[in-house]
């Protein structure tokens, strides 16, 4: 069994080095511009404060300078360690809050990582710099939540104040985790366990952490919701809210596609879930406990991102997704494990069933690494053309089309100057006049 899941798990790690090998990346987008902003000492950009994520990318800059491939070695290298954090999660909760046998714990938590691995959603994550902060804080965020589960245990103290400064790097590196310490809180209170009081407390704690980040935001940007990422809040425009709860419910399992491709896809998706609802409710009771808290840490994670919504025919904005997938991961595991221990045709179907979806899901996988590699050859490519113009006599140099999107990825709606300016500094930027932008 050991050298089985050891053999599975260095397979799909390969799948995934394979599918986004740093060689074949580029810069994309605003990396053209966060990037030298940090060069510069900024740390503190366009309305967000997220300074630790700002350090990881300093010490890109020392290690890898203007090297993109570096950058990409290093979102692999979390990403991996993230991973690690998953089979640890998904053991402690099967322990825990699945009553599950150490065996069964161990299975849960390989399967969750086979099936966290073959995930494609969180694509972009792994194939924009800029769009790794979701990884870098899963790293914190993961480390304070199992210490949550130790907080009634001998170094209960020095346990809390270590997983308050990660839940704090955690927030510090991307935001998205602001709300699941409520979330812990109502979750621990229903608790009727020895050290449910103990992570009553840390759950607290944790709320007051996110308390303070949004003092930080305040004081820093001068508005706790900016009108970027929280406009529709603001504006309280229900509608359009509705529907980005709908399409971030169906994007945690569909791959992006055309509108009917979509549309037949979510469709199948309804159907295959009320049946497997239907067939399976009450022989789920056993780890329903585990579902609940893995689904509601997916409301409480997705919850801050409605404003902005996400793309159902690209890969873009596909970051939002990296946090939750986790927990969607750990939920399909207990469940998949669980029901294949049950008598008669469960384990075959419940085999075919997980075989699908993470073969489905590899597609997709497959697809978005494809489009950043296209998009990357495209960036590179542009930039290499003007480097090359300027390196004659010639004095002006005339852009016919720039596309802002390249097979639905966003290459250059910002930073295109900015990047030329950074990589190639020799170059004067004003001598460069683009006729057209356009989607491509």
């Amino acid at each position: 069994m050991k050298v089985v899941a050891t053999i599975l798990f260095v397979f799909f790690i390969l799948i995934n080095i394979v599918l986004f090998w740093p060689a074949n990346l580029f810069f994309l987008n605003d990396d053209f511009v966060h990037i030298p902003l940090t060069e510069k000492g900024i740390f503190f950009q366009t309305n967000s404060i997220r300074p630790v994520h700002e350090l990881l990318v300093r010490f890109d800059l020392l290690c890898w300078g203007r090297w993109a491939p570096g950058y990409h070695i290093t979102a692999l290298v979390l990403h991996f360690v993230v991973t690690c954090q998953v089979y640890q999660l998904a053991k402690t909760l099967s322990a825990r809050q699945g009553n599950s046998n150490a065996d069964t714990a161990r299975k849960t938590a390989l399967l969750s990582v086979l099936i966290f691995l073959s995930y494609a959603g969180y694509s972009e994550s792994l194939a924009w710099i800029i769009g790794r902060g979701p990884i870098l804080s899963a790293i914190f965020l993961l480390y304070s939540l199992q210490l949550s589960f130790q907080a009634g245990e001998s170094r209960a103290l020095i346990n809390q104040l270590v997983g308050c400064l990660c839940f704090a790097c955690a927030l510090f590196s991307y935001e998205q985790a602001l709300l699941v310490p409520p979330v812990l809180w109502l979750l621990c209170k229903k608790e009727k366990t020895v050290d449910s009081s103990s992570q009553v407390k840390y759950a607290q704690a944790l709320c007051v952490v996110s308390a303070i980040y949004l003092v930080a935001r305040q004081v820093q940007t001068s508005e706790i919701m900016g009108n970027y990422e929280a406009g529709n809040f603001r504006n309280f425009n229900l509608g359009i809210l509705v529907a980005n709860a709908g399409r971030f419910l169906s994007r945690l399992f569909i791959n992006p596609a055309s509108r009917t491709a979509y549309v037949i896809a979510l469709f199948v998706l309804l159907v295959m879930l009320s049946t497997i609802l239907m067939a399976t409710a009450k022989r789920l009771k056993p780890v329903q406990r585990k579902m609940v808290f893995c689904g509601w840490m997916i409301v409480a994670l997705l919850a801050p991102m409605l404003s902005l919504g996400i793309s159902t025919n690209s890969f873009e904005s596909g970051r939002f997704l990296y946090l939750p997938s986790i927990y969607l991961s750990i939920s399909i595991s207990s469940a998949a494990v669980y029901l294949s221990g049950s008598p008669g045709l469960s384990r075959m179907i419940t085999g075919a069933v997980v075989f699908g979806i993470v073969a489905y899901w590899l597609t997709g996988k497959w697809e978005a690494a494809s489009a950043y590699q296209a998009a990357s050859r495209y960036a590179l490519t542009s930039h290499l053309a003007v480097a090359d113009h300027f390196k004659g006599q010639a004095s002006v140099y005339v852009v016919d089309t720039l596309y802002q999107n390249y097979g639905g990825i966003p290459v250059f709606r910002s930073g295109y100057k900015e990047g030329i300016s950074w990589l190639h500094p020799q170059i004067d930027t004003s001598k460069i006049t683009i006729l057209h932008l356009v989607n491509k």
